[in-house]
């Protein structure tokens, strides 16, 4: 009796490991079944070759796109799609691969040996020329060594672009060319920066400092006249370089005003002055050109705050994002021995 119960109880714990397993099986296929499906949907995705895998909940996207645009847009679908909890991006872009340089011509062969004299014929009682040999052995001079053209060096093979990529979760450090105002700018507008600081992997600079950056508000909440604070949200949007467009999946910049006060009317003064003073001291920037209307508009940024509780990012402000999809970045070693 005691042998059948432990029999059952064996049985019922097996019965419970396959039910479990098949429950993750039927997960993960739900999962790959609906990231499939959304692709579908999308023209720019259906047309692509992307498979997708999913194991325990991660999926691995690979195959190869047009362009980093579709592949980007793969990576946001992969990622938003329920049950997922990581993404692998193995996506390769056509034509981000590097050519490998062409074998340099060989060198050109010697000259060729000078043809033998022809044997005189027989009985014309014509003397055979002497050979070297012979003349030294019957006193002569040796005749001169032949002079050989030396062959032309080959010729260095021009450089080719390199691909380097910006792995996720590397910090992107920008300053602020425009400025941005809960009060008058709406969600989707697109604000200019630069990066300030160099980007570098492998000990190579992928990624200059002043690199021009575009960053879009995600959202913007002006604050009401009696109650309420104002918010906003800051993405990267994309990057210019070497004439090259690439774009960019970011953490959010948030700030949020603390409502109607003295508090909050300094601190929003105090960071409209230190921008106006960076935009001051940095010449030659790209912030320079803007210094006039930043310091011209420090005390409209406090009496803004003082008022409607508003929140401004100005121009000079020096923000920090980090990068949530990795970026291949195009680099040329002739302008990155330049710079």
């Amino acid at each position: 009796m005691q042998r059948n119960r432990i029999l059952l109880i064996l049985v019922l714990i097996a019965l419970a490991w396959i039910v479990a397993d098949c429950s993750m099986l039927n997960s993960d296929k739900t999962i790959a079944t609906d990231i499939k499906s959304k692709m579908f949907s999308d023209p720019d995705l259906k047309a692509a070759n992307i498979d997708v895998a999913v194991k325990d909940g991660e999926v691995t996207l690979s195959g190869e796109v047009p362009n980093a645009d579709v592949q980007l847009k793969a990576f946001k679908i992969a990622s938003a799609s329920p049950g997922v909890r990581k993404v692998n991006d193995q996506i390769k872009v056509a034509g981000a691969q590097v050519a490998q340089a062409e074998a340099p011509p060989e060198s050109p062969s010697a000259a060729a040996a000078p043809a033998a004299a022809p044997p005189a014929r027989k009985g014309s009682g014509a003397t055979p020329a002497a050979t070297p040999a012979a003349a030294k052995g019957s006193g002569g001079t040796p005749p001169a060594p032949m002079s050989t053209t030396p062959s032309t060096p080959a010729p260095t093979p021009e450089p080719q672009p390199v691909v380097y990529e910006i792995p996720t979760g590397t910090r992107m450090s920008i300053r602020m060319v425009d400025s941005v105002d809960s009060s008058k700018n709406q969600t989707g507008e697109v604000f200019r920066a630069s990066t300030d600081a160099p980007i570098s992997i492998k000990g190579q600079t992928v990624v200059p400092k002043n690199t021009t950056v575009f960053v879009k508000l995600a959202n913007a909440k002006t604050a009401g006249h009696i109650s309420g604070s104002s918010e906003l949200e800051l993405q990267l949007l994309k990057m210019e370089l070497h004439g090259e467009t690439y774009p960019l999946v970011s953490s959010s910049y948030q700030a949020k005003g603390e409502g109607r006060g003295k508090q909050t009317a300094t601190r929003v003064g105090i960071g409209a002055a230190v921008g106006t003073a960076v935009g001051a001291i940095a010449g030659g920037g790209k912030g320079a050109a803007i210094g006039a209307a930043v310091g011209g508009g420090a005390g409209a940024g406090v009496q803004m705050a003082t008022r409607g509780k508003q929140v401004m990012v100005p121009s000079e402000t020096s923000l920090e994002f980090t990068l949530q999809a990795p970026v291949s970045v195009t680099v040329m070693p002739k302008k990155a021995a330049a710079k």
